[in-house]
C-alpha cells in the first residue's frame, strides 16, 4: 500500500477573528396574559452576515496575501502530516492499544517501570537453550561462543602406503608392499617320492674324461667319429673292387 505523501497546497487559512453568520427567522410574541395564545404574531428578526470565513489557498502568493489579512493555515507541517499518515493509515493501532514506555533498554541494561512495585526477582540459574546457566557471565560466554563461526574443516592427507624394495634384473626399485606381493614368485610344489612298488629310475653313468698323458708317454689316440669311420670304409671298398 502506497501511502500519501504531503503536499502543502491547496491549504485552509483561519482567520482568529472569524464569526458565523446569524439567519433571519420569525419568532413566536404571545399575546399579554389573559388573551387568547392563538392571537400571538410573529416578529422578524434580523441576521448578521460571516465574518474572516476559512479561505483555501492554491500557491505561495494566496498564502502571502491572506497572511497579510490576518489568516493563519490550518496543520502545513510536514512532521506531523507524516506522523498522522503513520498512526492511521500505515501502522494503524489495534483497539484498545496504549502506549506503554517500560521496559525498554538503556545503553545495554532493561530498564523496569520504576513506578510499578518492585519484586523480588530472581534470574539465575535459568535455562538458555538446553543448558542450565547461573551466572551473567555463563550466559555471555555461550551467546558469545554461539556467534564464533566454527573452525574450517581441513582434511588430512591420506598416509603414504609402505615402500618395499624389489630386485628386478639386479636393478632394485621401491614399490608399495602390496605390489611387491604380487611380484614374489610363487613357490613350485614339492616333487613327489616315488611309489614303493615301481622301481626307481637308473640314471646312465657318464664316461669320465681321459686324463691328459704325462710327458713320456704315448698320447691316447682320440676315437674317431663316426663320419670319419664310414669314409675310410668306403676307400677300402672301391680299393677292393
Amino acid at each position: 500500500m502506497n501511502a500519501p505523501q504531503y503536499q502543502r497546497y491547496p491549504m485552509v487559512m483561519k482567520h482568529p477573528g472569524e464569526r458565523p453568520a446569524v439567519i433571519s427567522q420569525w419568532v413566536w410574541d404571545p399575546v399579554p396574559a389573559g388573551g387568547v395564545p392563538t392571537t400571538g404574531r410573529h416578529v422578524p428578526e434580523h441576521g448578521e452576515p460571516a465574518r474572516f470565513q476559512p479561505v483555501t489557498v492554491n500557491n505561495a502568493d494566496d498564502e502571502e496575501y491572506h497572511a497579510a489579512q490576518g489568516y493563519r493555515p490550518l496543520g502545513g507541517d510536514a512532521q506531523a502530516f507524516t506522523q498522522q499518515v503513520n498512526d492511521n493509515i500505515v501502522n494503524r493501532k489495534p483497539p484498545g492499544y496504549a502506549f506503554s514506555e517500560y521496559p525498554k533498554w538503556v545503553d545495554g541494561v532493561l530498564v523496569q517501570d520504576p513506578g510499578k512495585p518492585q519484586t523480588n526477582f530472581q534470574e539465575y540459574p535459568k535455562w538458555v537453550g538446553d543448558v542450565l546457566v547461573t551466572s551473567a557471565a555463563q550466559e555471555a560466554a555461550m551467546k558469545l561462543k554461539a556467534e564464533t563461526p566454527p573452525a574450517p574443516y581441513v582434511a588430512e592427507p591420506p598416509a603414504a602406503p609402505a615402500m618395499c624394495e624389489v630386485i628386478v634384473n639386479g636393478v632394485a626399485y621401491q614399490v608399495p608392499a602390496a605390489v611387491a606381493a604380487q611380484m614374489q614368485p610363487t613357490q613350485e610344489p614339492p616333487a613327489q617320492s616315488a611309489q614303493p612298488d615301481q622301481p626307481a629310475s637308473k640314471k646312465r653313468a657318464s664316461r669320465a674324461p681321459k686324463a691328459e698323458s704325462s710327458e713320456g708317454e704315448e698320447p691316447v689316440k682320440s676315437r674317431r667319429s663316426y663320419r670319419d669311420r664310414t669314409g675310410a670304409l668306403a676307400s677300402s671298398a672301391d680299393a677292393v673292387a
